[in-house]
Order: C-alpha cells, then sequence, then structure tokens
C-alpha cells in the first residue's frame, strides 16, 4: 500500500512528544538559573515536536491535530474534537498513565512527582535553590529523597549523585553535606531485572554515596521530612526476612529538603 491508501491522523493535546525516561537528564541538569535558551535546549533533549511529522516525507502520511477528544462514538465510528468530529476506520486509545501516589499521606503537597516536564523543571529549580542556599550558609546539609527504586528513581539517585560532587568540585563543597536516599518497598532495586542488575545497581549507587532503604515504605511526607516504615509482611513471613535496619520500629522519620516520587 502507499500512502494514498491511508492517513493516520494523531489527537493530542500537547505540541510535542515527551520521551519520559530522560525527565533525570533535565531534573538533574548542572545549570544555576538556567537561561531561557539552556532551558529550551534542555527541553528539546526530551521532547520530539510534532511538527517533524510535516518536515519528514516518510511521515508526511501522519496528520496532527492540536485539540481535545471531547466524545467517542463506536457505533458511529467518529471522534469528537468539540464541535468538530473525524471519522475513523481503526482508533487507537493511548492516553498515557498518571501518577499513582498509593494514597500516601502529604505527597502531593510536599512531594515532587516525576512524569511531566513540568515536574522536571520543578525538582531542578528547588535543587538549585538548596544549593544556593548551602553555599550562602543557610542550609547545613542537602537532602534529597526519593521513593522508589525502579529504573527512573536509580536513575536519578545516580545522576543527582554526581550533580552533587561536580557542585562540590565547584564549589569547594564538602560532599558529606549532600545526602541522597532511595527508599524502595521490595528486596532490590530495579525490581523487573535480573538479581545480579539489581545487586550492581545498588552497589553502584552505593559507591556513589547514596543511600539504599529496601524493603521500605515511605508512610507520609511533610515539610522538610519524610516518615517510613518498614513494608507490610506477606502471609507467613517473618519480620527477620525483612532487609530494613529498623524492621523492630513501627515507623521512623528523617530530614528531606526535597521529595521526589518515582514509586508509581
Amino acid at each position: 500500500q502507499t500512502s494514498r491508501d491511508h492517513k493516520i491522523i494523531l489527537v493530542d493535546l500537547n505540541t510535542h512528544h515527551l520521551y519520559t525516561p530522560l525527565l533525570y537528564e533535565v531534573a538533574s541538569a548542572f545549570l544555576q538559573k538556567a537561561t531561557p535558551t539552556e532551558t529550551f535546549c534542555m527541553r528539546q533533549g526530551v521532547c520530539t515536536d510534532f511538527s517533524l511529522l510535516q518536515r519528514v516525507t516518510a511521515l508526511r502520511s501522519i496528520g496532527f491535530i492540536h485539540s481535545e477528544v471531547t466524545k467517542i462514538d463506536t457505533t458511529k465510528q467518529e471522534v469528537y474534537l468539540g464541535k468538530t468530529k473525524i471519522s475513523y476506520a481503526f482508533l487507537v486509545v493511548a492516553l498515557g498513565a498518571v501518577t499513582e501516589d498509593f494514597g500516601i499521606r502529604g505527597i502531593k503537597k510536599y512531594g515532587h512527582f516525576f512524569k511531566t516536564m513540568a515536574d522536571a523543571t520543578a525538582i531542578h529549580a528547588r535543587v538549585n535553590e538548596l544549593l544556593l542556599q548551602h553555599c550562602k550558609g543557610q542550609e547545613k546539609t542537602v537532602t534529597v529523597v526519593i521513593g522508589g527504586g525502579g529504573p527512573t528513581g536509580v536513575e536519578f539517585a545516580a545522576e543527582i549523585s554526581s550533580f552533587c560532587m561536580r557542585a562540590c568540585a565547584k564549589y569547594n563543597l564538602s560532599f558529606k553535606n549532600f545526602k541522597v536516599t532511595v527508599i524502595e518497598a521490595g528486596s532490590r532495586l530495579l525490581g523487573v531485572s535480573h538479581p545480579k542488575v539489581s545487586a550492581w545497581a545498588k552497589e553502584r549507587l552505593l559507591h556513589m554515596g547514596v543511600d539504599v532503604w529496601l524493603d521500605t515504605c515511605v508512610k507520609e511526607v511533610k515539610k522538610g521530612s519524610v516518615v517510613i516504615a518498614p513494608r507490610p509482611l506477606r502471609e507467613g513471613e517473618n519480620a527477620d526476612a525483612l532487609l530494613c535496619d529498623f524492621r523492630e520500629e513501627r515507623e521512623k522519620k528523617f530530614e528531606a529538603d526535597i521529595f521526589i516520587w518515582s514509586g508509581g
């Protein structure tokens, strides 16, 4: 078949496709008070404008409509964009996903989600604010806490640790005043990966100065702190099987200048 035999129409509220696996690069970019040009460059690294569809000849059978779907009539095979409607032969609904917070108290108010470009730039701004405060002597220790030890959490932990190292070298600061912690409810990082990969990732993070808390759940996020607890025991499981260091305690509270949620 040729491009004349079919037409693909993409409808989206955004004007670009966001490649979320690279958001950690924006959040951990070593730039203080990024200029508009630098911010644009960071965005370009993770966003692909849909205008590309018109610039690449091989993709010109794909049309883009910047709009919102308000109704779908599967009987008539029509998609409504407000007062406008489009007929279709095949319909693909690919709306993506939203962050799951599992009902953790305070996480929306005091934590940072890690799903959108706005989330990444907000994290970047907060980390740089903390660095500036530390350089001025207003913040004795900068503590970054990451909830979730999956690919996003592990990548960001490594990158933000490198950010802290670069900051120490540039501003003659002590790395011991920067603390990065990953909290994971499972018994290992990167739970979907092979156990050897999980063990390597943990060893690498520890080598970089990142604290790793396994078998540990985030119970509540507060302003400037986070409350954690041992994960619930499975049926027939003994508390001694848990890897968390405070399994005999019900919960533990510690400082968190910024809490990033990458767990859902």
